[in-house]
């Protein structure tokens, strides 16, 4: 398996050569699967040109800072607050490591709670709002949030 580093390289070299819309289009391909556009295109009209109109952030900013953070287990073990991590059941397919780090926070968080979609990529939260937004009155109605 490529390691993300090496998978992202053809991306930031797009990126680098000014082929935004391209290097876009291979993230998204990469976390969200081939038919990512229609899905887009039919909940958020304008979202992919949104991003190619943003990737300098996303390739000169958001990216890099992603691949410099490190988040080791004693870090996660001082993390005392419940935390929902919900991954996409697609997601495993299309990126692995999507899987590998929900896997992760759900061993490394003390109070960690999972949930994984059906039939969801990366793009969870736009294919199946329902269930996501199900997802979290559950966890939220399971730990409420107390006033200080």
């Amino acid at each position: 398996m490529l390691s993300t580093r090496a998978a992202m390289a053809p991306l930031f070299e797009a990126f680098r050569a000014g082929d935004r819309a391209r290097a876009i289009d291979g993230f998204m391909r990469g976390v969200s699967g081939p038919n990512y556009r229609a899905v887009l295109d039919r909940v958020l009209p304008g979202a992919f040109e949104q991003g190619v109109h943003d990737a300098d952030t996303f390739f000169g900013q958001e990216l890099p800072a992603v691949q410099q953070w490190s988040f080791e287990r004693e870090a996660a073990s001082r993390i005392t607050q419940p935390v929902l991590s919900i991954v996409g059941a697609k997601s495993k397919e299309l990126s692995p490591i999507s899987s590998e780090r929900h896997e992760l926070l759900l061993a490394w968080l003390p109070r960690a709670e999972g949930v994984v979609l059906p039939g969801a990529t990366h793009l969870l939260h736009v294919e199946h709002p329902g269930a996501v937004a199900d997802a979290l009155t559950a966890f939220f109605g399971r730990r409420p949030i107390k006033a200080p």
